[in-house]
């Protein structure tokens, strides 16, 4: 068999250049990912906090149990809402980050197609 050894070694550089700068995009996408999700959780545990120390708060203030309980009440819906809140902005990230990952596997076929050659058909002896 006879391999055209400049053209092998050309089309391996050009597919280890292709997998790096993917591997570069995807790990952009992830730390992006990582970092606004790790932002939102953060918030979160501020906001927990917060609602830790009001509960305290309402132990000291309310005048009787119904009036406590009334309270709570009104805590726990912040809490929901707040919860809520951030569950849709974290499936907005992971939305986001999921077309950008659809893009680059896109991006990656599309390079991969047009590197293709046809190979030339054997002749028969």
């Amino acid at each position: 068999m006879n391999y055209d050894t400049q053209n092998i070694a050309d089309t391996v550089g050009k597919a280890n250049a292709a997998a790096l700068e993917t591997t570069k995009a995807l790990a952009a996408i992830n730390t992006r990912v990582a970092d606004k999700l790790t932002k939102q959780h953060l918030e979160l545990v501020g906001e927990a906090l917060n609602g830790g120390v009001r509960q305290l708060k309402l132990l000291s203030t309310t005048k009787g149990y119904s009036d406590y309980l009334t309270a709570q009440a009104e805590l726990a819906q912040e809490a929901a809402e707040k919860i809520s809140a951030a569950a849709r902005e974290s499936l907005a990230v992971i939305a986001e980050a999921r077309d950008e990952l659809t893009n680059l596997v896109a991006k990656g076929v599309d390079t991969a197609t047009a590197e293709l050659k046809p190979v030339p058909a054997k002749k028969s002896a």
